[in-house]
């Protein structure tokens, strides 16, 4: 199996597939704890570029599906380090390195930040 962290890949599949029960989308924190959104999860693919990129780990992959899920129309994902760090259970600091991987290896792209958010898009 693959680690991501502390978890193996098919637990933490389990783990995002029972935060989305049969009641439909719940809420989830893009932010703060204070300003959570709506978003229906309807599953998880993997562009065939992604997938087979191996010069990307796969908590790479991962986190550039969940930007590119979490954009908006206008293509930018304003989810924090926090937000990330809580969806896939790995530390704030891990997030930070990952992302910073992902910007040097040109496949995520800091489109702006106005001192307290940050908008990224995903190059996928």
């Amino acid at each position: 199996m693959v680690d991501i962290g502390s978890a193996s890949l098919a637990d933490w599949f389990r783990k995002m597939s029972a935060n989305y029960g049969k009641e439909g989308p719940k809420v989830i924190d893009l932010r703060d704890v204070d300003k959570p959104i709506l978003r229906a999860f309807r599953g998880i693919w993997i562009p065939k570029k992604i997938w087979l990129d191996k010069k990307l780990s796969w908590i790479e992959k991962l986190m550039l599906v969940e930007i590119d899920s979490l954009s908006t129309k206008d293509g930018a994902c304003t989810a924090s380090n926090k937000y990330f760090s809580e969806f896939f259970g790995i530390s704030e600091r891990r997030v930070q390195q990952v992302l910073e991987s992902l910007k040097k290896k040109k496949k995520v792209v800091i489109l702006k930040f106005d001192g307290r958010i940050r908008y990224m898009k995903a190059i996928i």
